[in-house]
């Protein structure tokens, strides 16, 4: 394989697997039932006062916020929010927006890909790639996450955000009381393990169609 074919298959893996990071946070910020099984695990209702259904609006209402096409302001029904937070709502916003047109933009960027690929009939070596980075990655982020949590929680804010906004004072934003760092954590396995599933997926596509092609040459 020339030197071409071979970035080509570089960069297509990699496209393939920002689209499968994509839909992995895009699918888990989707797994509502995740937010409600915890308000049970955690006791949210008398933590909060508020009913199981009213948790859930609110908790409807920051999803909704954070999706492509979603409302463009972040109105709880039962929280307020002071500047900061509203801040930090905000900034996350762009991160999940970043995912949510990655969604997209990637899975028609991989499509587009493949069709090259099957096209200039240049073989599937970008299975072999976008497999390679869609479970490495996320199994030693996963393993950090399980065993230190905590760090990898507060970790994950400095890089991501240039300030101290995501510290929320709960005396003057009580809705961090209904949003506890386990519940995150929750989030972040189950994107890992959609990352790993769709690694998982190119790695037996890659190794059946290299096994078909070897056992018909």
């Amino acid at each position: 394989m020339n030197i071409k074919h071979t970035l080509f298959h570089i960069i297509s893996g990699m496209i393939l697997a920002m689209f499968i990071i994509s839909a992995a946070v895009t699918l888990a910020l989707n797994f509502r039932f995740i937010y409600r099984a915890d308000i049970d695990r955690y006791d949210l209702t008398q933590v909060s006062g508020l009913t199981e259904d009213e948790l859930m609006q609110d908790y409807n209402t920051l999803i909704d916020y954070n999706c492509v096409f979603g409302p463009d302001k972040l109105e709880f029904r039962h929280f307020t929010l002071s500047e900061g937070a509203a801040q930090h709502f905000c900034e996350a916003r762009v991160l999940f927006l970043f995912f949510g047109w990655g969604f997209i933009i990637f899975g028609l960027l991989s499509a587009v890909v493949i069709l090259i690929a099957r096209k200039k009939d240049l073989g599937f070596n970008y299975l072999k790639y976008a497999s390679g980075i869609t479970i490495v990655l996320p199994v030693l982020l996963g393993i950090f996450a399980a065993f230190a949590w905590e760090k990898f929680f507060v970790l994950f804010h400095e890089l991501s955000f240039g300030n101290d906004l995501w510290m929320f004072d709960p005396s003057v934003d009580p809705v961090i009381y209904v949003l506890p760092s386990q519940f995150f954590f929750h989030e972040a396995m189950a994107i890992f393990g959609l990352v790993i599933l769709g690694g998982a997926i190119c790695a037996i596509l890659y190794f059946c169609i290299s096994g078909r092609k070897s056992h018909v040459e």
